[in-house]
């Protein structure tokens, strides 16, 4: 047996392991806790088990890491990205093998790698507009759970001038700016992209 499958296995079975790796061997539970995963009730029941173990000076190191766990695993991320007042929108691909074809979509897309939820969106809305957002202009953000996973959905506003850089990518028909209620309101929008911005317009 390797030893990253012994870790997952204590953190599974063994609560006290579980709790000496948490504080001395931080970086090796949070290995085994990313590996296991804590969305399914045996994981999580571990975790609770191993923190009854735990000094209580030790606890917050070990939340720490299982939150981080947790919020790295995600499927991906959108952008509601704002030129000035307007939003910038994308005319899906009318192909019948992707979801809403010819809807009005967000930049954004699936996760690569063991990328972060800033870096996957920031990456697609490079690829997909090729604009280059810095992660300190992601100025608002919350997580949501779709069927596939975890997904993020970030806000960004942007001066007007950006405009002139926009140039579309391989996917999509067009883009074009959008008054963001319209968006909302609009029958062509990816349902529950728009009733994500509608959440962050109404905050």
């Amino acid at each position: 047996m390797r030893n990253r499958q012994r870790k997952q296995l204590a953190v599974l079975l063994d609560p006290r392991a579980a709790a000496v790796w948490a504080t001395s061997r931080r970086s090796d539970l949070a290995e085994a806790i990313t590996a296991k995963g804590l969305h399914g009730a045996v994981g999580a029941l571990s975790l609770c088990r191993a923190m009854l173990c735990l000094p209580p000076q030790s606890r917050l190191v070990f939340e720490s890491i299982s939150f981080q766990a947790m919020n790295m695993s995600f499927s991906g991320a959108k952008l509601a990205l704002f030129l000035g007042q307007e939003l910038l929108v994308i005319k899906r691909d009318d192909k019948p093998d992707i979801p809403y074809p010819g809807y009005w979509d967000l930049p954004g897309g699936g996760r690569e790698g063991e990328e972060s939820p800033e870096a996957c969106v920031l990456r697609e809305t490079l690829e997909e507009v090729s604009l280059s957002i810095p992660i300190s202009d992601l100025t608002w953000s919350k997580s949501y759970q779709r069927p596939r996973g975890k997904v993020w959905f970030f806000v960004s506003h942007q001066s007007e001038e950006l405009v002139k850089q926009v140039r579309l990518g391989s996917e999509g028909q067009c883009w074009r700016l959008m008054d963001p209620q319209d968006y909302c309101r609009n029958t062509l929008a990816v349902p529950h992209f728009a009733e994500q911005l509608l959440s962050y317009l109404g905050r």
